[in-house]
């Protein structure tokens, strides 16, 4: 019911890592798509390659990087971080022709995104994500064991906040200091906004949230507390995904956005994802087989995104 072909997502761009964990590690190893790939920062510019040297395949990160270069740790080949052409084979010769493999990646406000689909597509690939992007958000990531349409769903299953430990409690005092009392436990009506060829907006009334969604991005705009939260999901394989989540407050109030930031690394970071996490891969199974999974008014999010941007496998 809920099957998939890898094949029919690759022409999309995946948001994988905040600018600001790049800039300051100045490289970062992940896998999209059962593919290990490494993200380099080169002098204020990323660049994506196949973590593997060109000549017996180690991966990159267990070499060296001096200025714009990257020497891999077997036999010292070296390769320029601008196109990943090979410099230097020091002990051949003759210097063979090869270079990295490499992907396209390009910075959107404060997230690192990659490509690995065809030229053909790149720009058209590149309207399906969020038209604008944070820039300076607090980030965190989780990796779940499950599909990415069970990830997106995360992020757009309001409900199931009420109950995370602690989180209806700590939410009400949350929503305390905006002078509005706690929206959790409710039953929710959902209205639709606005819906284009790469994406929905709808509306949450009771808690007065707009929630834009993408194939593998989505927005929640929280009118009262004043805050964005956004979230990215770059799957590792069918059943294995990496999920982003950034938070940016946009509140003048100091001591609110103090307040913001302590509930995103306490409550959500600590609890709510580690959370999640048992319970989308313990679903998982029945998700798969579609056996008794019944969606029901609350689950708009969902049923929107099932219906516009997931492609089931072809009957054979």
């Amino acid at each position: 019911m809920f099957d998939f072909d890898a094949k029919d997502y690759r022409d999309f761009v995946y948001g994988v890592v905040s600018k600001k964990l790049l800039s300051k590690k100045k490289q970062h190893v992940f896998k999209l798509w059962h593919e290990e790939l490494i993200l380099f920062w080169n002098n204020g510019e990323v660049r994506c390659f196949k973590n593997a040297c060109a000549h017996y395949g180690l991966p990159l990160n267990r070499g060296k990087l001096k200025e714009s270069q990257v020497r891999c740790g077997f036999h010292g080949w070296q390769y320029d971080l601008s196109d990943g052409s090979l410099i230097k084979a020091p002990l051949a010769k003759k210097k063979p022709s090869c270079g990295l493999k490499n992907y396209k990646a390009f910075i959107k406000g404060g997230i690192i995104f990659v490509y690995q689909g065809s030229e053909q597509y790149f720009k058209k690939a590149q309207e399906y994500i969020l038209g604008e992007v944070l820039e300076h958000p607090a980030s965190y990531w989780i990796v779940y064991e499950t599909p990415f349409y069970n990830a997106v769903n995360s992020s757009l299953d309001y409900p199931h906040h009420a109950f995370h430990s602690m989180f209806y409690y700590t939410y009400g005092i949350y929503r305390a200091f905006s002078g509005k009392k706690n929206p959790l436990l409710t039953s929710y009506s959902p209205k639709m906004l606005e819906e284009g060829d790469n994406f929905f907006k709808y509306r949450i009334p009771e808690n007065n949230v707009e929630v834009t969604v993408h194939p593998f991005c989505t927005q929640y705009n929280d009118l009262v507390s004043l805050n964005k939260w956004q979230f990215f999901i770059s799957p590792i394989s069918k059943a294995k995904c990496r999920y982003l989540i950034n938070i940016q407050s946009y509140s003048k109030n100091p001591l609110f956005r103090f307040v913001t930031y302590l509930f995103f690394h306490t409550i959500i970071c600590r609890v709510a994802l580690p959370e999640d996490k048992v319970w989308l891969e313990s679903s998982y199974q029945n998700w798969k087989s579609g056996e008794n999974i019944n969606l029901c008014d609350h689950d708009f999010g969902i049923k929107n995104y099932l219906r516009k941007f997931f492609i089931p496998c072809k009957t054979r």
